[in-house]
């Protein structure tokens, strides 16, 4: 397997991440006090800011996110052929041991903020508009495992609304 399914689940996510720490639209009364009940600087964060947020929370979280996020991708088949492959005898521990490999350089702080920096630099801001309050929702999230559940299944919306490649 190669670095695919890391990559692609980073670039997905961080665009998730970085649309809902806003960018020219300013934050609504709402989405101020929610990020400001779980993430006191929420209020003020930047796009960068909520991006590295939810990278470092995923990092705390990783025994609990990086199965579900693996998970998400079998169930997706997201690349193409993952679901083939963790159907096979220990497909889906080999497919899991890869992406903790890949995991532990690619949530490195300095991977962290490069990822971070060519998603935002490449990211339309409409669809940083679109995603407004997600991510500040899931960084608000009491616990990794309400985390998880959380941006999951933002990521998997994601997943289905990109455009095929």
């Amino acid at each position: 397997m190669s670095r695919t399914i890391l990559s692609s689940l980073l670039l997905a996510l961080v665009a998730g991440a970085a649309a809902c720490g806003g960018a020219d639209k300013p934050a609504t009364s709402d989405t101020t006090a929610a990020g400001a009940q779980g993430n006191p600087a929420a209020a003020s964060a930047t796009p960068r800011d909520t991006c590295v947020a939810m990278f470092e929370r995923q990092r705390e979280c990783t025994d609990l996110y990086l199965p579900a996020l693996v998970d998400a991708r079998i169930a997706n088949d997201i690349p193409a052929g993952i679901a083939a492959k963790a159907a096979e005898p220990g497909g889906r521990d080999a497919l899991l041991s890869t992406a903790q490999t890949e995991w532990a350089s690619d949530s490195t702080d300095a991977s962290i903020g490069a990822t971070c920096d060519g998603v935002l630099a490449s990211m339309p801001p409409e669809q940083v508009e679109g995603m407004m309050g997600q991510a500040t929702q899931c960084l608000a999230a009491d616990g990794c495992q309400a985390f998880v559940d959380c941006v999951i299944p933002m990521t998997v919306a994601m997943w289905q609304s990109a455009p095929a490649h």
